[in-house]
């Protein structure tokens, strides 16, 4: 088994063998705090290789006296940070760096989650965030959001209902999102295509859904989204 340069009593510049070990791991150092350029509310993160990227070494300013949720895009490598937990959540496009929480001027507390399940340095996803968040929509006038992509949302107002797609100029979705929903209860769920969008039915199908039907809505591509599933017929 070959294992990493071991230092010895009397050894000639141990320096060396020290740094050539860090360059062994520096792939685990991405992302990673840097205490050269960490202070108060600014946090600095090294940089290196991820996933095929060249990542910058950079600062973020966090927000005081709150929780600050630092991801890494997938599709980009590029890190940020937001007091909101949607992307922390969001394991298909996201993976975790830190979880830090701050008092009006310093951090309080750090989590690393770069090793877990979801962090950088994991596997994608983890127990927590494996399935789609389920959600109750009870009103009867629905728009879609970004930030609901990949929610199973079940409409359960007994009167008629409506969920209505934008065009993207109007509210901008992320490439090839797509939305679960079911219709449940009396009143029918209409499928709705704001200006400049295109809702492609089901084949022998319409918008409509009754009671107990499911589809799914897929982004295809801008303004333009296949509709899959169970509709009332034509």
């Amino acid at each position: 088994m070959t294992t990493m340069q071991q230092l010895a009593n009397g050894q000639t510049f141990p320096e060396v063998i020290i740094n050539e070990n860090f360059v062994s791991l520096e792939h685990q150092a991405v992302y990673g705090k840097d205490p050269e350029t960490t202070g108060g509310l600014v946090w600095g993160y090294l940089g290196g290789r991820w996933g095929g990227f060249a990542i910058t070494a950079g600062t973020f300013t966090l927000t005081g006296s709150t929780t600050n949720y630092l991801v890494v895009e997938r599709a980009t490598g590029t890190q940020t940070a937001s007091t909101s937990a949607t992307n922390w959540n969001d394991a298909t496009n996201y993976a975790r760096v830190y979880k830090l929480t701050t008092s009006g001027s310093a951090v309080t507390a750090e989590e690393d989650h770069r090793g877990g399940p979801g962090g950088v340095h994991g596997g994608a996803g983890g127990a927590s965030s494996s399935f789609s968040a389920v959600v109750t929509v009870s009103g009867t006038s629905h728009n879609i959001a970004n930030s609901e992509k990949g929610q199973y949302q079940r409409f359960t107002s007994g009167s008629a209902k409506t969920c209505t797609f934008r065009a993207n100029a109007t509210h901008a979705l992320d490439d090839n999102v797509e939305f679960h929903l079911r219709c449940v209860g009396a009143g029918s769920l209409t499928l709705v295509a704001a200006g400049g969008v295109t809702l492609n039915v089901p084949s022998g199908g319409t918008l409509v859904l009754s009671d107990g039907m499911t589809v799914t809505v897929k982004r295809v591509t801008t303004d333009e989204f296949d509709v899959m599933g169970q509709t009332v017929p034509v």
